[in-house]
C-alpha cells in the first residue's frame, strides 16, 4: 500500500514524516488539484 499526504497543516505533515509517509503542504485549490491528480497517475 502507498500512502501520499496532501494536507494544509504543518503540523500534521510533520507528524506524517516522521510516520515515513511522503506529502506536500497546499494551500490553493488549483495546486492541491493538480498535486491529486499527479500522485494519482503515479498509482495506475
Amino acid at each position: 500500500m502507498k500512502s501520499f499526504l496532501l494536507s494544509d497543516n504543518h503540523d500534521t505533515w510533520v507528524g506524517m514524516r516522521l510516520a515515513g509517509i511522503d506529502g506536500v503542504i497546499l494551500h490553493e485549490r488549483e495546486e492541491v488539484l493538480e498535486t491529486f491528480k499527479a500522485a494519482t497517475k503515479n498509482l495506475i
